[in-house]
């Protein structure tokens, strides 16, 4: 007979076959999850940790939210395909089936074989006997089928209590391994503000992308600063007659700067060319730093490119539009090469576009081998290293390794002196005019203010569809994730 009602059905469930597909039983669960709590499961989904309530979940959201009837109905027809279609059998035989013996018992033993050998003889033989002995017959059978049936159930309860404690030892086992896993990586990631997230597709794709712009734009200035190194003039003042004879133009942080090193170095600038290459390298090499043991450095590594970018964009225009004399003493000396008399800057235009192109790519490589001159307008080395002072100043009160608040300090301000002492080395060694060290200290503390301040505010952002997406909510949670973990373990 095939099932009737919905509580049928769930009895009738406790003899499907262990040979059951996974996905059949899950199917099973998912509808009774429906038919008797709701369509829809109220909690969160399980993470990935929880494996079986995680299955159990998708088992239940997989019915697609089927109202309770409709759920029960085909739990119904599912358990009655899955048993046969005399499945109500398993659980409420009538007396004309033998119902006292289970399906699932072994009957095929020889001492049954022999009590339905006499059974059958019997039925052949009624006309001969009584009804009355047919009857005692039957009712025979049924006691061994009983006493039969209750042995092998007894087995089949042993057997499974046992597999049940050993699948428990085994699952608290797991479990333990698991957690222990899980507390170790956590601890270790919240200690230094990592998380996994950070290598999400959203995350990943803004990155790459600012990583990219910095590329491009760093080339195009590299470019530029190569084109203007044949561009840029030699020149011989003649008047006024305190200028006469002076072939750069006259700036007011040489002159003071001037008459300290005549006086300790006995020269008219700091004759060191390399020097300002050496702040670029120990400012760009402590940023570096507070980067790898900042809990905030996706955050700054996305962020630091971006205004990197803008400003090596806006370099690019301003370097070869107006081209001025050489502030520095070693670059006047590149008018003339070595025993010919022969400028380099005498190159036609073409062939100084095709040489820029190709040296461009050796500036980026190994800018302390191939340097340029006549790219003036705003220092490249004073952007670069107020960038890292910026940094320090934006990202060591609350993205660092330690909660010492006075030994931050100290970091930073020292961080400040070497800033500045670069700069009046790159004035010092005429590597610069002042005003381009000028300008450029101002172009990039005020577009690092304009961007951080921009992406504050959501009625800015709107406007940007670029800072938009890199600045998007879901990004701004990772970041604050990540730093709330670490606040938590160094509290």
């Amino acid at each position: 007979m095939p099932i009737d009602t919905f509580e049928d059905a769930v009895e009738a469930a406790k003899f499907i076959p262990s040979s059951t597909p996974t996905a059949t039983k899950s199917k099973v669960y998912g509808l009774y999850k429906c038919a008797t709590v709701g369509p829809r499961p109220s909690a969160a989904r399980p993470s990935a940790w929880s494996t079986e309530a995680r299955m159990k979940y998708d088992a239940w959201v997989a019915q697609n939210s089927k109202p309770m009837e409709v759920a029960k109905q085909d739990y119904i027809e599912l358990i009655d395909q899955l048993l046969g279609k005399d499945s109500s059998s398993a659980m409420n035989m009538t007396e004309v089936e033998l119902p006292t013996t289970n399906p699932d018992t072994p009957l095929s033993t020889v001492k049954t074989k022999k009590k339905l050998s006499i059974a059958t003889s019997a039925a052949s033989e009624a006309t001969m006997n009584s009804f009355e002995q047919i009857q005692q017959l039957l009712k025979q059978l049924e006691n061994e089928g009983k006493v039969m049936r209750k042995d092998v159930q007894q087995d089949i309860e042993q057997a499974l209590k046992g597999l049940q404690s050993e699948l428990a030892n085994v699952k608290k086992s797991a479990t333990k391994t698991t957690d222990y896993a899980r507390q170790r990586i956590n601890s270790v990631t919240d200690r230094v503000g990592f998380t996994f997230k950070f290598f999400s597709i959203a995350y990943l794709s803004r990155l790459g992308f600012a990583i990219l712009l910095l590329l491009i734009t760093g080339y195009l200035n590299a470019l530029s600063s190569n084109l203007a190194g044949y561009r840029n003039p030699q020149i011989k003042i003649t008047g006024p007659s305190w200028a006469k004879g002076m072939t750069t133009l006259p700036d007011l942080g040489h002159d003071v700067i001037s008459k300290f090193t005549l006086r300790f170095l006995g020269t008219e600038y700091i004759d060191w060319f390399e020097l300002p290459d050496h702040f670029v390298d120990w400012m760009g090499t402590f940023m570096v730093i507070l980067i790898l043991l900042s809990p905030r450095r996706f955050m700054i590594l996305r962020r630091l490119p971006v205004v990197f970018s803008g400003l090596n964009l806006l370099r690019s225009f301003t370097v070869i539009m107006t081209s001025l004399p050489d502030a520095s003493p070693e670059c006047a000396k590149q008018f003339v090469r070595a025993g010919k008399g022969t400028s380099y800057k005498d190159r036609n235009f073409e062939e100084a576009v095709v040489k820029s192109f190709q040296r461009a790519w050796l500036l980026i490589i190994q800018p302390g081998k191939h340097i340029t001159c006549g790219d003036m307008v705003f220092s490249g080395h004073t952007t670069f290293i107020t960038l890292a002072m910026l940094v320090f100043a934006q990202y060591c009160y609350s993205a660092h390794p330690t909660k010492n608040k006075k030994l931050l300090a100290c970091v930073r301000y020292c961080i400040y002196l070497i800033w500045f002492v670069g700069v009046i080395a790159i004035v010092g060694t005429k590597l610069h005019y002042t005003l381009d060290v000028f300008l450029a200290i101002f172009l990039t503390i005020t577009t690092w203010n304009v961007y951080h301040d921009a992406i504050k505010y959501d009625a800015l952002k709107q406007n940007y569809r670029v800072l938009k997406w890199l600045e998007s909510e879901v990004i701004g949670e990772i970041d604050d994730e990540a730093f709330s973990n670490f606040q938590k373990k160094i509290q």
